[in-house]
């Protein structure tokens, strides 16, 4: 029997090993810590954890038992970095009870010879690797946990924190902060076309261009000649051009420049050629080839990864069979294998010459680092050059093509000779007056290419720039006017996926194979969007991010982070960096590392729930007085939303005022808008306000009158929906109101009583009263609720199942599931058959308490939804 985590991975292997074997999958983790309950003992000192089999595996873990005890031997033959290792483990534990003669084998790619070479040579489970991939695991649960149920008492339910995620918040939240903070600075600059009468006077004028509109004769548009060349303005009397440093800085001074430079005498100051040569890049690493596919094919982190991990486990070639393509993709080293580079340098000679290998193998290592590689594992590489992309193609995605032909591309182009370039540097002098030292210097840079070298595979990213064959002294003359432009300094750019990848390796921060499940991660959270390309905090990102620093500053540190990082990696034991002195460290029990750690952290979690206020805590005072009782009202937080508005101080207190008024983006408050429209119910006029919704219309004879209306594209109240229905509820006649998704029926009565009912638009634009959404048939329990004594229910959150009080919103109390339990799988839902409007993709059928409706399949990184017209 032979375990590995994909279906995929045991189809390819099976097709190598034959009848003999049985190749079954675990489907990824089949243990892990409980859900509800930190699972870490934490008292005693000893972080024993307590892993329980995942209950969605529970058919899986039957399977492999049966299997197991059925088979002469089991081979673990999971992924082989420590994750993979983990998962061996935790299956070897799980099966121990029905097989013991169990080994593991492990291989860098997916080919008949890799796995038969791996069979020959199977080991023990190494601990060393489980004890580092457990180390991360209880370190980033203590803090999750830990961190999450504080920031739920201090902001919300449902917000989460992470050691790694809340760090990689942090660095988006201050690139947004040093963008606000930005104001340009205003900066000219200068480019000259220059001439030379030496080479003019020996060589014939060009021609004109061909005629254009309003030029029918072609005489105003010269053809650019061989002896003419543009350079831009570098140097001012002696002190470099700098936007933010010696620059231009005004209209004023560029104009007296420009009026000094056309009466300049020119003369080239210094000419430099030389050979440049270009040395080919590295095999691609896990975040190299994350940068690689966001910058070049537009891929995000999640998406390289998943594709990567298809061509890894293998892809079906027809009269070949499934077969791996590429090697194993989570790696943070550039060692490649002696026979994969021979055979890469004998396709090159073969394919472009001999002059395109290079005399010895290139060999490539990591240049000054913050922790030390995985040397074990291969830099990414095609398992077979011969499988040019060109081959596989009629077998891939498009996708899968555009990111093997990527690492195919990459891994042959680096055992190529290098480009060899010529270049040239011409610099210009501007004798502005008789001074010596007034003068302005331009510059001109080009190239040629003389030897494509590695350029033959990778194809060029620019044309050759040809400049005249100039000599030092010889003089100049200025042929057209003089390019003025004005310029502003630009703000740092928001970080995109390969750039928070690439910022992420250089700080040391997580690990390569982590980096597109923490960017993923923080987006799902709703602590960092996506605009475009760019992703941007949130007002939530900020607000946690400035709540976790002001207490764990430690932990939010990026050195903190990193030292951390680089002790996890010294549990491994085979992992050991030096330190800046360049003692070697030695390797770390993981048991000690989690005390040290904890001590730190147990303390500054202790202070913060004492010291660490609410949101709200904080009540900034206004001017604004109250509309019902004229007080100053205060700014508050919707936790819900993450928008600021005023709301009465007297909010709590008896007579409660529960007056709100709504702030616009810029915290400033949104004054009613008069207009002629009035109420149909009541016959005074209409105010146009603003909520979390938008803008509505709202009767100004409120609270006698509460009608409010939508504002249609006519800038006309909508009419509301003519409906009648009793609360299925409590039996109350229900009123229209309306959420994020529109119109529905609530009870009057809310929050006594939260019956609901959904609204149908028809064709014609009127509306029918549609049925309850259906409830899951979840299973009854036999609990009272600890706190006031009423009956738990089972209830689903993105979390997971749990009992919930059934007096609730009244009783809050929650509790874990009971032991022995089923709970079935949610429902899966079904395809709506459109793509959402705001991200691309699939919108799927949920359901509601108020029925079914479209959501963003891509939730809840997009909490896109729409209604389902009846």
């Amino acid at each position: 029997m032979v375990v590995v985590e994909s279906p995929a991975k045991a189809k390819t292997i099976n097709k190598f090993l034959g009848e003999d074997y049985l190749v079954t999958a675990s489907m990824g983790h089949v243990r892990d810590l409980p859900k509800s309950v930190l699972g870490i003992r934490t008292s005693d000192g000893t972080f024993e954890p307590t892993y329980e089999p995942l209950p969605e595996k529970k058919k899986v873990i039957a399977d492999l038992r049966r299997y197991a005890k059925g088979a002469s031997k089991v081979y673990l033959a999971c992924d082989m970095d420590r994750e993979g290792e983990a998962i061996a483990w935790h299956i070897s534990e799980l099966l121990k009870g029905q097989n013991r003669n169990m080994e593991r084998v492990t291989f860098n790619q997916i080919t008949e010879a890799a796995i038969r070479e791996a069979f020959q040579h199977p080991r023990r489970i190494d601990m060393n690797k489980v004890n580092a991939q457990q180390a991360r695991r209880l370190l980033d649960r203590l803090v999750g946990y830990k961190l999450s149920q504080l920031l739920w008492k201090k902001v919300r339910r449902g917000l989460s924190a992470g050691r790694v995620q809340s760090v990689a918040v942090k660095l988006v939240v201050e690139r947004e902060k040093e963008i606000e903070a930005f104001r340009p600075t205003e900066y000219w600059e200068f480019a000259a076309h220059f001439d030379s009468p030496r080479l003019r006077a020996n060589r014939p004028a060009p021609p004109p261009l061909p005629p254009e509109e309003g030029d029918p004769e072609g005489k105003v548009r010269i053809a650019p000649a061989d002896w003419r060349f543009e350079a831009s303005l570098v140097q001012l009397r002696g002190e470099k051009l700098d936007p933010a440093g010696r620059r231009i800085a005004d209209e004023a001074e560029a104009r007296e420049l420009e009026g000094k430079l056309r009466a300049a005498h020119y003369s080239v100051r210094d000419v430099v050629e030389k050979e440049v040569r270009r040395n080919p890049k590295p095999p691609f690493i896990t975040s190299t080839l994350q940068q690689a596919a966001s910058t070049r094919l537009g891929f995000g982190a999640k998406r390289t990864m998943r594709i990567a991990q298809d061509l890894y486990e293998g892809v079906d070639l027809g009269g070949e069979g499934a077969v791996g393509l590429i090697t194993y993709m989570r790696t943070d080293s550039f060692a490649l294998a002696p026979e994969a580079v021979a055979e890469a340098r004998d396709y090159v000679r073969e394919t472009y010459g001999p002059e395109y290998v290079p005399e010895k193998p290139k060999a490539y290592k990591r240049g000054k680092q913050k922790v030390a590689a995985q040397e074990a594992h291969e830099a990414i590489r095609p398992t077979s050059v011969a499988r040019t992309p060109e081959k596989v193609a009629p077998y891939l995605s498009a996708p899968q093509l555009k990111l093997y032909k990527l690492i195919w591309e990459r891994f042959v182009a680096c055992q190529m000779t290098p480009a060899r370039f010529k270049s040239l540097s011409v610099e210009v002098a501007a004798r502005l007056s008789e001074d010596p030292g007034d003068e302005a210097i331009f510059r001109a840079s080009g190239q040629t290419l003389l030897f494509e070298g590695f350029l033959r595979v990778l194809g060029r990213d620019a044309n050759d720039r040809l400049l005249p064959h100039l000599t030092q002294g010889e003089p100049l003359v200025l042929v057209e006017p003089l390019a003025v432009t004005q310029k502003f300094t630009k703000p740092p750019a928001r970080y995109n996926e390969a750039s928070l990848v690439k910022k992420l390796e250089e700080e040391g921060i997580g690990r390569p194979s982590t980096y597109a499940t923490i960017i993923s991660t923080i987006q799902e959270r709703g602590y960092v969007q996506a605009e475009g390309r760019a992703l941007k905090a949130t007002t939530k990102g900020r607000i946690v991010t400035e709540m976790l620093e002001a207490f764990f500053g430690d932990i939010m540190e990026y050195q903190y982070t990193r030292d951390l990082e680089r002790d996890l990696d010294r549990v491994e034991g085979a992992l050991v960096s030096e330190d800046e002195e360049g003692e070697t460290l030695d390797a770390l029990d993981w048991r000690e590392l989690l005390a040290s750690f904890y001590r730190v952290f147990s303390d500054d979690l202790q202070r913060a729930e004492k010291e660490m206020p609410h949101v709200n805590d904080a009540k900034e005072v206004t001017d604004f007085p109250c509309p019902s009782c004229g007080k100053p009202m205060v700014k508050l937080w919707n936790t819900r939303e993450f928008t600021q508005f005023l709301g009465c101080p007297d909010y709590d207190a008896k007579p409660r005022c529960k007056t709100t008024v709504p702030l616009d983006e810029e915290g400033r408050t949104a004054p009613p808008q008069e207009s002629e429209e009035k109420c149909p119910k009541c016959g005074k006029n209409l105010i146009v306000k603003s909520g979390r919704r938008g803008r509505f219309f709202a009767c100004t004879g409120y609270p006698d009158c509460d009608q409010t209306f939508e504002i249609g594209e006519d800038e006309k109240p909508v009419p509301r929906p003519e409906v009648e229905a009793d609360c299925p509820e409590c039996g109350t006649p229900m009123r229209v109101r309306y959420g994020r998704r529109g119109p529905f029926l609530g009870c009057p009565t809310y929050p006594k009583c939260r019956g609901t009912l959904p609204l149908l638009k028809l064709a014609d634009g009127s509306f029918k009263v549609g049925s309850r959404g259906q409830r899951e048939n979840l299973p009854e329990v036999d609990v009272a609720c600890e706190r006031c004594g009423s009956k738990m229910a089972i209830k689903r959150s993105s979390r997971g199942a749990f009992l919930g009080c059934t007096a609730y919103p009244k009783c809050r109390a929650t509790a874990r599931i009971p032991e022995g339990v089923e709970i079935p799988p949610p429902p899966a839902p079904e395809p709506y058959g459109e793509d959402c409007e705001l991200c691309g993709k699939p919108l799927v059928i949920r359901h509601g308490r108020r029925g079914p409706f479209a959501a963003c399949s891509g939730y809840p990184a997009c909490k896109n939804t729409k209604n389902i017209p009846a």
